[in-house]
């Protein structure tokens, strides 16, 4: 780096220039919050962020759901496909806007936490036999088959509330019977939601807003 300049300026003007960041990952840099910074603004740029086992030890249980969902490279039996993803094009999109970590003082509630997410969870499955129930007319014995098979085909059979990873594909897989009920334009209005903050409470009146000016057929 140039020396007497800001070093966090000389950080963004590569990322606005390359297609590619690459971050070797240590324990040490998976709780760094200049390399969650770099990260972030990556991926606010459209910069495919390739992070590197330096440790194979490497545990994300307790790193963001945006860095757990990344691809972490082990080179000792990855090192060619590294490098043909090196060699393509990146084609990430912009996350325009991303959540920061959590304050200092955060106090983590498990229990608390584990109850919002299982009083989600049921309100999910029970939207689910609603739908089926009333708009399909089904028998509510059927309509209970039909949820419950779509959750085993899911992998979604029980999952432990205390664990992170297993209680946000416990949410994604009862999402997952949710979407189906979905066509192919509600899917795509759904999508459009996607530019607003991960993991952010939002007013009702900012997506229909943004629906209102972006979406298509209704």
């Amino acid at each position: 780096m140039e020396g007497g300049r800001d070093w966090w300026l000389h950080i963004t003007e590569a990322l606005n220039v390359v297609e590619f960041l690459v971050l070797i990952m240590t324990p040490a840099a998976l709780r760094s919050q200049t390399v969650r910074r770099q990260w972030r603004y990556a991926r606010r740029q459209g910069v495919c962020v390739c992070p590197v086992k330096a440790d194979v030890t490497l545990d994300l249980k307790d790193a963001p759901r945006w860095m757990r969902s990344a691809h972490f490279y082990d080179l000792e039996f990855e090192w060619q496909k590294f490098i043909n993803d090196l060699n393509t094009r990146c084609q990430a999109p912009r996350v325009a806007f991303m959540v920061e970590d959590l304050p200092p003082d955060f106090v983590d509630r498990p229990r608390e936490r584990g109850e919002v997410i299982r009083a989600l969870l049921l309100r999910l499955i029970n939207g689910a036999l609603r739908a089926r129930v009333v708009m399909l007319r089904q028998p509510l014995a059927e309509a209970i088959a039909y949820v419950s098979a779509a959750l085993k085909r899911r992998g979604l059979v029980a999952f432990d509330a205390r664990d992170a990873v297993a209680r946000e594909q416990a949410v994604a897989r009862a999402l997952g019977v949710s979407f189906g009920r979905l066509g192919a334009n509600e899917l795509a209005r759904f999508r459009e939601l996607a530019v607003f903050p991960e993991d952010t409470a939002i007013s009702f009146g900012n997506p229909r807003g943004l629906l209102g000016r972006v979406g298509g057929p209704r």
